[in-house]
């Protein structure tokens, strides 16, 4: 055998050929069947699945095939119901008609704006900030050159002011320092949830108490929908006392008058009076049955006046 492949090499390479082929379909043909297995498999699977689906009573078909329009369609419906219901209960009138004259218009913010600003404000001059941010509307010409609707703007924004300051009113703060409005005369609207809203920034000072008032006033109104978006406090220094103040006053015996001996100064000054009087041999002049008596105390936190700076939204639903 070896002699023949030896006369015949070629046929030696052939059967390696052929061996190898054999070798590669063998191959193919077991992964074929594990292929086709997986097939088998994934088609059980997708099978079951329909199945699944067919038996299920949320399958889609031609009686809930707008099902999710439907529920869509339901789901704005609230919405706009809810909007509607919260625009109903939180609708408010302005003084003003767009029939109104400029002047007129004027005459009725100047008047409204004295109001406000004599009830809680420190000042009562005409310039800067005071006026609640509304000086330029109220007392120059500027509102004599807007428009009926720029107009009807101003008064509107008015309005949420003036409920402001009722709660501040009503919190007892001590007073209002000055009111911001960083949007000027512009709403900012949210369309897709059908609302607008407008920024007030006020600066109060009031107690803690007050504060706390203040803040459950705004946010429980009932005629405004409002929304804090912030709150700065600057509290004072609550203890104001000296050395002096803690100082107790001790009495001599036959002092009928009840006058004290000059008050030493701390600790050290104390101990040293003591032993004076007791080197000098007077030591029996101390009255050891009269109490010591102090100053009135002083209660730290009693009425801090704070400084607060508070950042508040007015929201108005409008399904228009």
């Amino acid at each position: 055998m070896k002699g023949f492949f030896k006369k015949h090499p070629e046929l030696l390479i052939l059967l390696i050929v052929v061996i190898a082929v054999d070798i590669f379909i063998v191959w193919m043909w077991l992964d074929d069947l594990s292929a086709t297995e997986k097939s088998k498999q994934a088609h059980e699977r997708i099978k079951n699945d329909a199945k699944a689906i067919n038996d299920s009573p949320w399958r889609i078909n031609s009686e809930n095939a707008s099902l999710a329009e439907e529920e869509l369609e339901k789901w704005v419906k609230s919405f706009d119901e809810l909007v509607l219901a919260q625009q109903g209960k939180y609708q408010f009138d302005i003084d003003y008609k767009k029939t109104d004259q400029a002047a007129t218009a004027k005459r009725v913010l100047k008047t409204k704006i004295d109001h406000l600003s004599q009830q809680l404000l420190k000042e009562k001059d005409l310039t800067g900030q005071t006026k609640l941010s509304f000086y330029t509307y109220a007392y120059e010409n500027t509102l004599l050159t807007m428009k009926a609707d720029e107009i009807e703007t101003v008064f509107t924004v008015l309005k949420g002011l003036e409920e402001l300051i009722e709660n501040c009113v009503k919190a007892d703060v001590v007073s209002v320092d000055s009111v911001q409005r960083p949007n000027e005369l512009i709403f900012e609207e949210d369309k897709s949830i059908y609302t607008k809203r407008y920024t007030y920034v006020l600066s109060v000072t009031a107690t803690s108490e007050g504060l706390k008032k203040l803040i459950n006033e705004i946010v429980n109104n009932k005629k405004f929908f409002f929304e804090i978006n912030s709150l700065r406090l600057e509290a004072d220094s609550q203890i104001v006392s000296s050395a002096s103040d803690h100082v107790p006053v001790i009495k001599r015996i036959g002092n009928t008058q009840g006058a004290a001996i000059k008050q030493p100064r701390g600790i050290r000054g104390l101990e040293e009076g003591l032993d004076n009087l007791i080197g000098s041999g007077k030591k029996e002049e101390i009255d050891s049955d009269e109490p010591i008596i102090y100053k009135d105390s002083i209660s730290p936190f009693t009425q801090a006046i704070n400084k607060i700076v508070i950042s508040i939204d007015w929201v108005q639903f409008s399904k228009e």
